[in-house]
């Protein structure tokens, strides 16, 4: 799936939870980068562009490798716990799952349980004709989530 795509999901995913937050905008924008992070690997993504240098060093890794996998996000929720930002690892969680979930359904899938090579995987191409109908409806059912929390 696209960036805004994966976006768009985090935004829905965040705006349904916003009463777990204790700091709505804050926990808003964790989960939101928390969907970019997968692809810092590619430096053609909206976060690889903004971290060149490094998405090219994290390129040996290989794209939907490690860095989409659950032991990566694993080791990074741990981290922060360590250094007692569970919470903020828990919201950046959310929102990396979220963009492993959207990228099982396309055809390239991924590999949640990597170094394991069982692939989730699904039918839409990245850019498909199903994505604008996911992202509309992510920003739509997001903006509608956020009017009844008011």
């Amino acid at each position: 799936m696209k960036g805004r795509t994966h976006l768009a999901f985090a935004f829905f995913l965040s705006m349904y939870l916003t009463w777990l937050y204790e700091w709505p905008l804050l926990s808003v924008l964790v989960v939101l980068l928390g969907s970019l992070l997968p692809d810092i690997d590619d430096h053609r993504s909206i976060l690889g562009k903004k971290v060149f240098p490094l998405s090219f060093v994290l390129k040996l890794f290989g794209h939907r490798g490690f860095f989409h996998s659950l032991l990566f996000i694993a080791l990074l929720w741990l981290g922060l716990a360590y250094v007692g930002y569970e919470f903020f690892g828990t919201l950046l969680a959310l929102g990396y799952v979220s963009h492993l979930l959207l990228d099982g359904f396309t055809p390239m899938g991924v590999r949640p349980f990597f170094p394991f090579d069982w692939k989730v995987r699904g039918p839409f191409p990245t850019g498909s004709w199903v994505e604008p109908f996911l992202f509309f409806g992510f920003v739509l059912g997001g903006l509608l989530c956020f009017i009844l929390a008011l």
